[in-house]
């Protein structure tokens, strides 16, 4: 079984001219995708709650949620991502990728 990365476009969707475009291993184990905290304050997105998640290593951890737009493949959908921290890895979510079909 191999890995599999996309490239995927993110945007702010109070501003939508503030865009990115990330690369993201596949995870189809994981509900929400994660984006670096750095990339996305760098696109002004701000956190509007917070959710705990368990780590693959089995920990439980907080991290900050927000709502983005996301582009791949002439499609675009509205999801929710994870802030993730330094030593989070950056998956794109089952939940994503099936909002993009």
């Amino acid at each position: 079984m191999g890995l599999t990365n996309v490239r995927l476009a993110i945007y702010n969707l109070e501003n939508p001219s503030a865009t990115s475009e990330v690369d993201l291993l596949v995870h189809t184990g994981s509900v929400l995708t994660w984006i670096q905290r750095k990339l996305l304050a760098r696109l002004e997105i701000k956190p509007r709650r917070q959710g705990r998640f368990k780590t693959t290593q089995g920990e439980t951890v907080e991290r900050d949620i927000e709502i983005v737009g996301t582009k791949y493949g002439g499609q675009e959908a509205i999801v929710e991502v994870v802030f993730a921290t330094d030593g989070d890895t950056q998956v794109l979510s089952m939940t994503t990728l099936e909002s993009l079909e």
